[in-house]
């Protein structure tokens, strides 16, 4: 937990696009569409964004691949 919060302690933000911070960190994901009815924009630290959209999708890409349809 200490090094969680000397991460966030640690973090410097910047004004980040939501949508386009997401459309970075799943470019790579086959099969993967991010659509954005509008687009945030966030005071926050985009590095960090990137790493929970990432963690998020392929969490349920591998959920999906072990032949499960719902988290």
């Amino acid at each position: 937990m200490a090094e969680l919060l000397d991460a966030q302690a640690a973090a410097e933000t910047e004004p980040c696009r939501v949508g386009a911070t997401a459309r970075r960190a799943l470019a790579g994901l086959e099969g993967v569409e991010v659509r954005m009815v509008v687009d945030l924009l966030a005071q926050t630290d985009p590095r960090h964004v990137e790493w929970i959209f990432t963690n998020l999708v392929t969490g349920v890409l591998r959920w999906r691949a072990v032949g499960h349809d719902r988290p």
